[in-house]
């Protein structure tokens, strides 16, 4: 019997071979609305994972009353973005919160499959978020999901991982999970009263290139390990961006006119336009190279220290926000630890500094010394909420830091300059080289040759003992 073993190895080689060439899946299809099917639901029952449902232009409607569900890993694509319309109508059901109990709406769509696909649609949603909660919301449980060139007017709920939002019209946006992204966007319009456009709870989550606008919007994060670059923040007056995690990166935005408030600690802060106020109230925050209309630091409460500042344009302009002043920069009775207004070798640039350079340096020869009690830093303030602090920056720059040069590493997954190839100053990773998929098979059957002809060496000199 061992003389028939090495063709039997043999045998086996080559089935596994046949196996790794034979194709994984069967041929996906193809599902047309209208033409085939006549609803979205049918066209979801027939379909299985890897198809695609493609809607011609026209307006569905998903079922009354009910979640349209996604529960396949298939892809759903109008022919139009602006003409290929699905209305979605989720239930009222009743809902309770500890003792308080109220009506309020389930998810108008939920994808709880990974690998969905969502592009070139208008999705609407004919109820609306309740106090409590975000009825009528798109709920993304699923992993590697991707929303691609819609326009939305619900709420987008983040939960799984690796959700990629790409160039949307969205009304807002709450990502609640790790490892989403949100790349070149339009959000706009209000939202209501205590709702975000764009509300960043979890880690890791990628902003990108986004035009967020609307009086009554506002941006907030509350997560950490986010990357918020290049995005256009403009007609917030309302509500400000609100940093309340940490780590955070936020670089590279413009006309943010709102105000941005940090109350998180470790965040990096550079290469940002804010029209209005920068208000610092958690620790440890590095702000650089910025364009800031006027700065706050800590609260009546808070302690906001250890944080640096250089490189930044302080352009002291009135701030219909706050009290006419001649300078917006006040530092409240929280603040006692230290506070750094330079990185030691530069500082920033002050639009009152009165000081020469005598030394063509480019730094000022006399420190740029900020009294927090000054009375010209504020007005209608009362005295007993001021720090008695000073602040010196005691290398002021004669002439603004160009912020401009100031560039962004961005995260891994980006390797595509066409993807940011209208925005400047940013750092693109090196792709990776990608190791050929033959040699892999070669190298895979190679070993698996070498291992048999071994075996079959082994067996040959084993017989020959056996013999002997």
């Amino acid at each position: 019997m061992s003389k028939h073993i090495p063709s039997v190895l043999v045998l086996i080689l080559l089935m596994a071979s046949m196996a790794f060439f034979a194709p994984v899946n069967a041929e996906n299809r193809t599902l047309v609305v209208p033409d085939e099917y006549t609803s979205i639901q049918d066209a979801l029952n027939s379909a299985n994972d890897g198809d695609t449902i493609f809607f011609k232009i026209g307006t569905y409607e998903a079922p009354l009353n009910q979640t349209l569900v996604i529960d396949k890993a298939i892809s759903l694509i109008g022919e139009d973005p602006e003409k290929t319309i699905i209305n979605l109508h989720p239930p009222l059901v009743p809902l309770s919160v500890f003792t308080f109990s109220f009506m309020g709406y389930l998810d108008a769509l939920n994808i709880r499959a990974n690998n969905v696909n969502l592009s070139n649609l208008t999705i609407t949603s004919d109820r609306t978020s309740t106090l409590l909660g975000n009825g009528g919301a798109i709920s993304v449980s699923g992993n590697n999901i991707q929303i691609t060139n819609n326009i939305v007017s619900t709420s987008i709920i983040g939960n799984g991982n690796g959700t990629h939002l790409v160039k949307n019209i969205i009304k807002s946006v709450s990502l609640r999970g790790p490892n989403q992204v949100i790349l070149q966007n339009t959000l706009n319009g209000g939202v209501g009263e205590g709702e975000f456009l764009l509300s960043c709870i979890g880690k890791n989550n990628t902003i990108i290139a986004n035009e967020l606008s609307g009086e009554n919007g506002g941006f907030s994060v509350e997560g950490f390990n986010n990357y918020i670059i290049g995005n256009f923040m403009a007609n917030m007056s309302t509500k400000p961006v609100l940093i309340t995690g940490d780590k955070n990166i936020i670089a590279k935005n413009s006309d943010v006119n709102g105000g941005i408030s940090i109350s998180g600690s470790s965040n990096l802060f550079f290469g940002n336009q804010v029209d209005g106020n920068l208000a610092i109230v958690g620790n440890h925050n590095i702000v650089y190279a910025n364009y800031l209309q006027g700065l706050v630091l800590g609260n009546r409460v808070n302690d906001a220290s250890n944080n640096t500042f250089y490189h930044n344009y302080f352009d002291f302009v009135p701030n219909d926000a706050l009290s006419p002043s001649e300078k917006t920069f006040t530092v409240w009775a929280g603040v006692k630890g230290p506070n750094y207004l330079e990185n030691g070798k530069e500082g920033n640039y002050w639009s009152d500094y009165k000081g020469n350079d005598y030394t063509f340096d480019g730094i000022g020869d006399t420190p740029y010394v900020i009294e927090a009690t000054d009375p010209l830093n504020y007005e209608n303030i009362a005295s007993f909420d001021i720090a008695n602090v000073t602040l010196i920056d005691h290398y002021p720059l004669i002439k603004p830091f160009d912020i401009d040069s100031v560039k962004v590493d961005l995260p891994e997954w980006i390797t595509d300059n066409s993807i940011l190839g209208e925005l400047p100053g940013f750092n693109l990773p090196e792709p990776p080289t990608p190791f050929p998929t033959v040699w892999i098979i070669i190298a895979a059957m190679s070993v698996g040759v070498a291992v048999v002809a071994a075996l079959v060496i082994w067996l040959g000199l084993k017989n020959r003992l056996q013999n002997h």
